[in-house]
C-alpha cells in the first residue's frame, strides 16, 4: 500500500513539475515578445492609421461596385486586421490591470451569450445555459471574463459552422473554486493540435491571428485560474475554466 501511495505521489509531483516548467517557458517567451511588441507597435500603428484613412478616402470617391472601390475596401479591412493583431499581441504580453469586483457568474454568462445570440441564430446554433442559483459570487473582472467567454463562443460557432449546440455550465468545485465549461458539438480539434491550442500564433483559421486563445489563457491565469481543453476530433470540444472564489491578480 505504501509503495502504491509513493508511486502516485511521485506521478503527481512529476506532472506538477512539468506544468511548472511549461509555465516558466511560456512566461519567458512572453517577456521576449513583450520587448518586441513594445518596440514596434507604435511604428506599425501610425502608418496603419494613414493607410486606413487613405483607403476610406478612395472608397468614398470611387463608384460602388467598381474594382477601385473594392480594392480600397480590402485595404481598409486588412489595415483593421493588422491593427487587431498588434492589439492582441500587446494585450498578450502586457495585459491590462484587472478591475476585480464581486460578480455573479450567471449574469456574466447570460450577458455574453446574448452578445452572440444573433450570430448563433443565423447559423441555427442553439445556445444552452441554465443559471445556477446556488453558485457563489466570486471576485473577478467582469469585462475580462466576458472577453474570455466571447472568444470561446465564437470559436465554437466557427467549429460548428451550421446547426449545432453550444452548452455552458457553471458550478462550484470545493469551497474555494468555481468551474465554467463551454461545450460544442462542432468538428473538434485534431490530437496534434490540442497541445498547441494556447500557443501564440497557432491557428487553423484562414483569417485568424492565432492570439485569441493565448489571450484567453493569460486572462484566466491573471485571475489565478486555469483553462484546459478536451476534444475528440469530429465530435466537438470542451473548454473548462477553473477560477478561485477570491481572486488575487497574478504578475
Amino acid at each position: 500500500m505504501a509503495t502504491l501511495l509513493a508511486f502516485f505521489w511521485h506521478q503527481r509531483y512529476q506532472r506538477s513539475h512539468r506544468e511548472l516548467l511549461d509555465a516558466m517557458k511560456r512566461k519567458e517567451k512572453l517577456v521576449a515578445m513583450g520587448h518586441l511588441a513594445a518596440g514596434v507597435a507604435h511604428e506599425i500603428r501610425n502608418p496603419l492609421s494613414s493607410i486606413k484613412g487613405l483607403a476610406k478616402y478612395f472608397a468614398e470617391r470611387t463608384p460602388a461596385g467598381g474594382e477601385s472601390h473594392e480594392l480600397a475596401q480590402v485595404m481598409a479591412k486588412e489595415a483593421d486586421r493588422l491593427n487587431r493583431v498588434v492589439s492582441e499581441l500587446l494585450e498578450l504580453v502586457k495585459p491590462a490591470h484587472l478591475t476585480l469586483q464581486t460578480v455573479n457568474l450567471n449574469d456574466i454568462i447570460t450577458h455574453s451569450l446574448n452578445l452572440v445570440s444573433q450570430d448563433a441564430q443565423s447559423r441555427e446554433i442553439q445556445l444552452r445555459f441554465t443559471a445556477n442559483e446556488t453558485l457563489k459570487r466570486i471576485q473577478a473582472d467582469p469585462d475580462r471574463l466576458t472577453q474570455v467567454l466571447l472568444n470561446l463562443y465564437l470559436n465554437a460557432i466557427h467549429a460548428i459552422g451550421r446547426q449545432g449546440t453550444i452548452s455552458v455550465e457553471a458550478k462550484e468545485s470545493g469551497t474555494d473554486r468555481v468551474i465554467i465549461t463551454v461545450t460544442d458539438n462542432g468538428k473538434g480539434i485534431a490530437p496534434d493540435q490540442l497541445e498547441a491550442i494556447f500557443t501564440p500564433y497557432f491557428t487553423t483559421k484562414a483569417d485568424g491571428t492565432g492570439l485569441g486563445l493565448a489571450v484567453v489563457q493569460n486572462i484566466i491565469e491573471q485571475h489565478g485560474g486555469a483553462i484546459k481543453v478536451k476534444s475528440i476530433e469530429g465530435k466537438g470540444a470542451v473548454f473548462t475554466i477553473w477560477l478561485p472564489v477570491i481572486a488575487r491578480q497574478q504578475d
